[in-house]
């Protein structure tokens, strides 16, 4: 396989792998979507102490895993989605670290594992 990778196939298959596409689309925009509310909650809230550092940590190793898997079959919804899924997945870690792990005061120190 050269560069670009065949995405879209074409000839006779189109229509057939459109749809798979189209129903991967829209199974990555539900998943994707999923992580965003949390993202906006923990920031108005200003609290992430519900949320396990593991967890946060484990699905974005996972999500991450999963854009090379995309990538090494060439499968642009798995791509999509998961370079999505990353952005708001990675912020929510982002202020778990700041408002929880590496809060300075008595008894800081790394918590929420």
């Amino acid at each position: 396989m050269g560069w670009p990778p065949p995405f879209f196939p074409m000839g006779s298959e189109v229509k057939c792998c459109m749809k798979s596409i189209y129903l991967g689309l829209m199974a990555g925009v539900l998943t994707t979507g999923s992580a965003f509310p949390q993202l906006v909650k923990s920031y108005r809230t200003k609290s992430t102490k519900d949320l396990s550092l593991g967890y946060l940590t484990i699905i974005l190793a996972g999500v991450t895993l999963w854009i090379a898997y995309g990538f090494a079959i060439s499968d642009l919804p798995v791509i999509v989605a998961n370079a999505v899924s990353f952005l708001p997945l990675s912020c929510t870690l982002f202020l778990k670290l700041k408002w929880d792990v590496f809060k300075r005061g008595p008894g800081s120190g790394i918590k929420g594992v």
